[in-house]
C-alpha cells in the first residue's frame, strides 16, 4: 500500500504568528500611510502571510519527513505547487509539472518552475520554446490532440 501524507499534519502556527505580529507592528508604525492604514489591505496582507508561510512550512517539513526522488504536480499556477517545486529544487529533488489544460495564455504555465514540463504534444513544445524554455526541459507525454488541428485530415483509403 502506498503511504499517504497530509501536509496539515505539520505544525506551522509559530512562524505564521511571528510574521503576522511583525506585520501588525509595521501597520501601527505607519498608521498615517494611505495604504498601510487601510483595514482591507491589512486583512488581505495577513491572510496572504498565513497562506504563503503555511505552504512554505508544509513543503519543507514534508520533504524533510518523506524521502522523495521526484515531485509531480498538476500545475504550478497554485501557491502550494510552486512552493513545493521550489523546496524540492533546493533539496536537489527533480520535479515534473503536468500540463493541466489547453494553453491559451501564459497564466498557469509560465514561468516554468519544475525541472520538466510534461506536455501534450509538439504544439505545446513549440509554444514553450517560443517563450524561451529549452527543449530538454519539455517532455511529450500525452495524446497530441491539439497538434491535429494543424495537420490535413487523414482518410483511410480502404
Amino acid at each position: 500500500m502506498v503511504p499517504l501524507y497530509h501536509v496539515n499534519d505539520y505544525e506551522t502556527q509559530k512562524a505564521i504568528i511571528q510574521l503576522q505580529s511583525k506585520a501588525i507592528d509595521l501597520f501601527h508604525s505607519y498608521k498615517n500611510h494611505h495604504f498601510y492604514k487601510n483595514e482591507t489591505f491589512q486583512r488581505l496582507f495577513l491572510d496572504t502571510i498565513f497562506e504563503i508561510v503555511m505552504c512554505i512550512e508544509h513543503a519543507i517539513k514534508f520533504l524533510n519527513h518523506v524521502s522523495a526522488s521526484c515531485i509531480v504536480v498538476p500545475s504550478t499556477a497554485y501557491s502550494f505547487s510552486r512552493i513545493l517545486v521550489l523546496a524540492a529544487a533546493e533539496k536537489g529533488i527533480p520535479s515534473i509539472c503536468m500540463q493541466h489544460g489547453i494553453i491559451a495564455n501564459e497564466f498557469g504555465h509560465l514561468p516554468k518552475m519544475a525541472t520538466i514540463n510534461a506536455v501534450y504534444g509538439e504544439f505545446e513544445v513549440d509554444w514553450y520554446q517560443q517563450c524561451g524554455v529549452q527543449k530538454e526541459f519539455l517532455e511529450i507525454i500525452g495524446h497530441p490532440r491539439f497538434d491535429q488541428a494543424f495537420q490535413p485530415p487523414y482518410v483511410i483509403k480502404s
